[in-house]
């Protein structure tokens, strides 16, 4: 390949440079340059932090439309060389919002079949009790509810969505369920009723028609 006949066009007779634009996605970048002092960092791990620093401030790879993007699950797993170099700039990816949850869901429902048959909810329901997943997580969830052909109910949902939130925080987040319901609560009938309502409309996915907290006194 000639890497200079690349580089360069011919306009109006004229030989003009044309720089190739080039991207490279470095994934899972904490396993190449994880975080560390300069003493815990040596040989292999030690190179790849050099390497990554002089990409970055290499006046021939800047001026050649060289772009490099480093890839991690957390910033504070990457070697501090890099998550505080100055030429770097940071990107965060947001999880997800509705909206967005909803078109994928609908996909992921349009594209298998197995999922359509063991959904039991309404994919608006779905998508709002999804919030705060992965892409990744959410179709590994139902396609595995879809192989094992488990219903994709109310249960499943809050079960896979808690496990998957407490392997995402590794153990930084626990939630706890209580023993107790409301039938354990002597008296405050008309309370019970309401919450309970309250309930059943959560779980219909009416958000608009609950109010947004509780105040209990005493």
């Amino acid at each position: 390949m000639d890497w200079a006949a690349i580089q360069s066009r011919i306009v109006d007779g004229k030989l003009e440079k044309s720089p190739v634009h080039v991207a490279l996605l470095v994934d899972y970048v904490h396993f190449v340059a994880p975080r560390g002092g300069s003493v815990q960092i040596s040989g292999q791990y030690g190179q790849s932090v050099i390497r990554l620093l002089d990409w970055s401030r290499n006046p021939a790879l800047v001026d050649a439309h060289h772009l490099t993007v480093l890839i991690t699950e957390n910033l504070a797993d990457l070697h501090t060389a890099l998550s505080d170099n100055p030429y770097s700039a940071r990107i965060r990816i947001e999880l997800p919002k509705l909206p967005e949850l909803q078109s994928f869901v609908d996909a992921l429902i349009d594209s298998d079949p197995g999922i359509k048959k063991c959904l039991k909810v309404d994919p608006a329901v779905l998508a709002q009790r999804s919030v705060g997943l992965s892409r990744v997580n959410l179709r590994n969830a139902l396609q595995l509810a879809a192989r094992n052909n488990k219903k994709i109910d109310h249960e499943y949902l809050i079960k896979k969505r808690r496990e998957l939130i407490e392997k995402e925080c590794q153990g930084l987040l626990d939630f706890v369920e209580s023993p107790f319901t409301l039938d354990n609560v002597a008296g405050h009938v008309e309370a019970k009723k309401w919450l309970r309502e309250d309930a059943q409309l959560i779980q219909a996915g009416q958000l608009r028609s609950i109010p947004m907290g509780y105040l209990i006194c005493g």
